[in-house]
């Protein structure tokens, strides 16, 4: 079973390092763009915060990930306000402003990667396949599918369930984030729990996709084969230039991050393409 959106469950396999460079590029890419508008050299940077020139440049660099502390001190000699400060900290965790990590050992790291990013994003598309997103998901839906992994223990349902339910709430905060779902019409048919709980989750859908900044829309059995359709995917977008656009993967055995411009354009153009080819979530009937 999938370790990460999908179920929610744990992995038995070790986390690579490669996972914390996304949100550490990010920290990197604001940390310069902050000193050179506060129009400090990095020798001065280094000077007022007391270290050693070299870890600046390390920390602008991304080989040198910057703590929580130092980046709330280099907010400080840089002139943040508490919005950006307090932005700067959460992605330096590697984690969102709210509490997610309700339980950390049964959150994989990626997953909490992908929280922090969804946090910070402006927009959103998102494309799932077999299995409905874990952003749309109701209660019981969620239970049952974390209850499919056999690996994840009857201790960590409750944590995760608690811990995708915050996710969520990033529909309810401000700004609003606009997202875009498409659902592959083979995650409604599935038997996901019984009847009466597809039919609540369709329900839900319907719902969610009448709010402002949500859209939801079906990719039909009838329309055939797309492109896209390979595997579920996230494109998440950024409105700080200094933050790179963000691909999540996912399959059985890992998550990825891509962010190479060339990638991230290819699968939005893939989502647009489809997206504008799908029956809208309200006109789908089980």
């Amino acid at each position: 079973m999938t370790r990460g959106d999908v179920t929610g469950g744990k992995s038995t396999m070790v986390a690579r390092k490669p996972r914390a460079t996304v949100t550490q590029r990010q920290v990197a890419n604001r940390l310069k763009t902050y000193r050179v508008r506060a129009k400090k050299t990095q020798e001065e940077a280094a000077m007022a915060f007391g270290c050693a020139v070299w870890k600046i440049r390390r920390m602008e660099a991304g080989t040198v990930a910057a703590s929580s502390g130092d980046a709330r001190e280099l907010a400080d000699i840089y002139g943040l306000d508490d919005e950006e400060t307090q932005a700067l900290v959460n992605l330096a965790k590697g984690a969102k402003a709210r509490n997610f990590l309700a339980n950390l050992d049964a959150v994989p790291q990626g997953l909490s990667l992908l929280a922090g990013l969804e946090a910070q994003a402006s927009a959103m598309k998102d494309y799932s396949a077999s299995v409905v997103t874990g952003l749309l998901q109701i209660p019981d839906y969620i239970r049952s599918v974390i209850r499919a992994d056999p690996e994840v223990p009857e201790s960590d349902v409750e944590p995760l369930l608690e811990f995708r339910l915050e996710r969520q709430r990033l529909f309810a905060r401000e700004p609003l984030l606009n997202a875009d779902f498409l659902v592959h019409e083979a995650a409604l048919r599935a038997h996901v729990g019984s009847p009466r709980l597809m039919l609540d989750q369709l329900r839900h859908l319907v719902e969610l996709d009448e709010s402002e900044a949500v859209s939801i829309r079906v990719w039909p059995f009838h329309a055939g084969l797309h492109r896209l359709l390979a595997a579920p995917f996230i494109v998440m977008e950024f409105d700080d230039p200094a933050d790179p656009d963000v691909i999540y993967l996912e399959n059985h055995v890992e998550e990825r991050y891509l962010e190479i411009p060339a990638q991230v354009s290819a699968f939005r153009a893939m989502f647009a393409d489809a997206f504008d080819q799908a029956q809208p979530i309200k006109e789908f009937r089980p």
